[in-house]
């Protein structure tokens, strides 16, 4: 996400029917989301991937593959940038481990981020 240091957004919308693509209009207006209708026979979400990859990998000097309801959470920096500095630039594959946090009990969806309200595991 923007809110710890993402600048653009490579989107694959597989049968989404949430009207996503006006949502997201004024953020590639802005340069911000590239968007594509997926639609894959087989697994799209390897193909999406493996697109993703290609046709993307050089504009950028790192790339993080991840569905949506996933999140990079930095942890004790404020920015996943400060992180990543402490990489080598030859880095091929940096691998993150997953926490997965439920409905961090809730009974109903509070207003506000997800992740300022999903936060017990």
């Amino acid at each position: 996400s923007r809110l710890v240091g993402g600048d653009h957004f490579y989107l694959y919308d597989h049968a989404s029917t949430d009207d996503t693509r006006s949502i997201l209009a004024p953020y590639e207006a802005a340069g911000i989301v590239t968007w594509h209708r997926w639609h894959f026979p087989g697994y799209p979400q390897r193909e999406a991937h493996a697109h993703c990859t290609h046709r993307y990998a050089h504009r950028t000097k790192w790339l993080g593959l991840m569905d949506v309801d996933e999140f990079v959470a930095p942890g004790k920096a404020d920015a996943i940038g400060r992180v990543l500095r402490h990489f080598a630039a030859e880095q091929i594959v940096l691998r993150l481990s997953a926490l997965m946090f439920g409905t961090s009990g809730h009974l109903d969806r509070p207003p506000g981020l997800v992740l300022a309200n999903y936060l017990r595991r």
